[in-house]
């Protein structure tokens, strides 16, 4: 907090220590009592140390320290004055004195340790071992599926099936939800928009036990040289009784 002095006046009546005002004057005292005059005392003013004039001393009474009034004061940049009149000591300064604030000490600049990028994951591998050359034929508890062949034409891709029946629950193939993997990017029938008839009307209908259907699924056109190809498409199983259940089928196909 700083701290201001301004105007200020002193008045010491009966001071027990003499105010040098001018040179040598001793002011008198009501009382006498006996100090112990002491010049090895040191007086430091913002941690500079000054030396006092030889005609100015520190006494020690009662275990306090006093020191010239004049000599304090003006080493503090105040003007001091002595009113013989009235014994009275006059210390005066018109600027405030500011505070000397100590310099914070700087700390240590925190180094930034870089942070450790995670580490890549590998990409899996696909394994080309699994796949297989037409015809391919799949068979579970509900259907016999058999991939016939696939035509790889100027403007779309054909898939061709058939399905039968193995059981009296009735079959649905969702074919508009069937995907198809090529060169790591996947393809959704329902999104191919610019294929004429994508897919045969007989998947709209159900299959049952021993019917035998042949159909197809259409997605865009793929370059003549590819060679692998992985076509995903679910199935619902409907007894009539209990809920829908979904069932997936998934083709790896070798050209």
């Amino acid at each position: 907090m700083k701290r201001y002095v301004k105007g200020i006046t002193i008045f010491l009546i009966g001071m027990l220590v003499g105010i040098l005002v001018t040179g040598g004057a001793l002011a008198s005292t009501r009382m006498s009592v006996t100090a112990l005059m002491d010049q090895n005392i040191s007086l430091f003013f913002n941690g500079e140390e000054k030396e006092m004039p030889e005609d100015m001393t520190v006494l020690i009474y009662q275990d306090r320290t006093y020191t010239p009034a004049r000599f304090v004061a003006e080493e503090l940049g105040a003007d001091v004055s002595w009113d013989d009149s009235t014994r009275s000591v006059f210390i005066n300064r018109e600027e405030p004195i500011e505070p000397v604030e100590e310099e914070p000490e700087e700390e240590p600049e925190e180094v930034e340790e870089p942070e450790e990028e995670p580490e890549e994951e590998p990409e899996e591998e696909v394994s080309w071992d699994d796949y297989e050359e037409l015809p391919i034929r799949l068979v579970t508890p509900e259907l016999y599926i058999t991939l016939d062949g696939v035509d790889l034409e100027d403007t779309e891709t054909w898939f061709n099936f058939e399905f039968e029946g193995r059981t009296n629950k009735s079959i649905r193939i969702m074919h508009r939800d069937a995907k198809l993997t090529v060169d790591g990017n996947t393809y959704i029938q329902r999104q191919e928009r610019s294929i004429r008839d994508p897919f045969d009307d007989m998947l709209y209908q159900n299959i049952e036990e021993d019917d035998r259907v042949t159909s197809w699924i259409k997605f865009r056109a793929f370059d003549e040289d590819t060679e692998y190809m992985k076509l995903e498409f679910d199935y619902t199983v409907d007894d009539g009784i209990r809920d829908v259940v979904t069932k997936s089928v998934t083709f790896k196909i070798k050209l």
